[in-house]
């Protein structure tokens, strides 16, 4: 490989590595304590060089890797969450029950929200479970999480049931994904969803929201400041700024001076 190539893949790969590593410690509590290890610090921003823009964000149809960490980490919430075992442990479910091996019933936390200000409830959770069940969608949640499951079924506002095509191993991981707000993306045909303008400036209901996109320039995400403490609370870090520079020779260059 070239050392041009190989330095530059290098450079996404740090790139990748350092986005989920501040998203995922920024949300969770973890501050800067300083090279001296001082008092915790919060603001300031982190700039990361991309080396192509992202193609949306919406759980249901975003097909990039770097897009599905984002919606993962920072702009939703998905049912469940990883700890550093590599364990289910609850995040916008806040507890379960297994039925036996035929299903899973998730009782939802009441304090998240959209970032319009309207709570996250079951009947999201279900609709984004039908969106990306209907193959019109062509959604890859449908492949990646839910071959094995068959239906869902709304209890109430925040209990959610789903039944199981049949039983298998690990059923908890068939959960890894977030729910789309349904006041919002209802009234959207399955087949125009991919389109949707929804996608370039998401209302989500993660730690961080969309403040700037520019097509092939740069992301800007800015911090919630009414997260919930129970998930973590606002992050520590004001702003994650993603600087598309598909240029390998430009993207050392703004390493080495500083400017991701």
């Amino acid at each position: 490989m070239p050392i041009a190539a190989t330095v530059f893949s290098g450079l996404r790969r740090i790139a990748a590595l350092g986005a989920l590593a501040v998203l995922t410690t920024a949300c969770g509590g973890d501050t800067d304590r300083g090279a001296a290890g001082g008092a915790p610090r919060n603001g300031g921003s982190v700039i990361i060089g991309m080396s192509s823009d992202f193609g949306g964000f919406n759980p249901v149809t975003t097909t990039d890797q770097y897009g599905d960490e984002l919606n993962k980490y920072a702009l939703f919430t998905p049912l469940i969450q990883y700890d550093k075992t590599l364990k289910a442990r609850p995040y916008l479910a806040q507890s379960w029950d297994m039925t036996g091996d035929t299903g899973v019933v998730f009782h939802l936390r009441n304090d998240v929200r959209w970032h319009d200000g309207q709570k996250v409830t079951a009947e999201d959770v279900a609709f984004t479970f039908e969106l990306a069940k209907d193959p019109v969608t062509a959604s890859l949640l449908a492949s990646a999480y839910l071959s094995q499951v068959d239906r869902a079924e709304v209890i109430d506002s925040s209990t959610i049931r789903f039944h199981f095509s049949h039983p298998h191993a690990q059923s908890l991981e068939d959960f890894w994904w977030a729910p789309v707000p349904k006041h919002l993306l209802g009234s959207i045909a399955p087949a125009d969803l991919r389109n949707a303008p929804y996608n370039r400036n998401p209302v989500g209901s993660g730690p961080y929201r969309v403040g700037e996109w520019k097509s092939n320039q740069q992301l800007v995400l800015v911090r919630d400041t009414t997260f919930p403490a129970g998930l973590g609370g606002p992050p520590a870090i004001d702003r994650v700024v993603f600087r598309i520079i598909p240029e390998a020779s430009t993207v050392l260059t703004e390493v080495l001076s500083g400017g991701i």
